[in-house]
């Protein structure tokens, strides 16, 4: 029978696999049909909001086009690795105690 870790550890790498692959589908379908989830913001107001461009940045990253990200949305680069250390703790608090909580309090 398998410890309760190695399940974790499964269920962890099951999401993370959901999230690469759903991204990348996304990330595709984006660059294909040119089609993406409109801003609200940017639709009823005429200006960019902080998110604006994030998709077509995370196209460009995915075609390792780092200067085209960069002109689409600079934030990128800050926001990934800050999702990435959030989602990498949270895996390894969950492996360690079975907890997934975001907050420690």
């Amino acid at each position: 029978m398998q410890s309760e870790k190695t399940k974790r550890k499964k269920r962890v790498a099951v999401v993370a696999a959901l999230f690469i692959i759903l991204g990348t589908a996304y990330g595709i379908l984006v660059s294909v049909l040119h089609f993406g989830i409109p801003c609200i913001f940017y639709e009823i107001i005429g200006l960019k909001c902080s998110g604006c461009g994030i998709t077509s940045g995370i196209v460009c990253l995915m075609h390792f086009d780092f200067y085209g990200a960069l002109r689409n949305n600079a934030f990128i680069f800050l926001i990934i690795p800050y999702i990435l250390t959030v989602f990498i703790h949270t895996s390894l608090e969950y492996i360690r105690t079975g907890k997934y909580r975001l907050s420690t309090g």
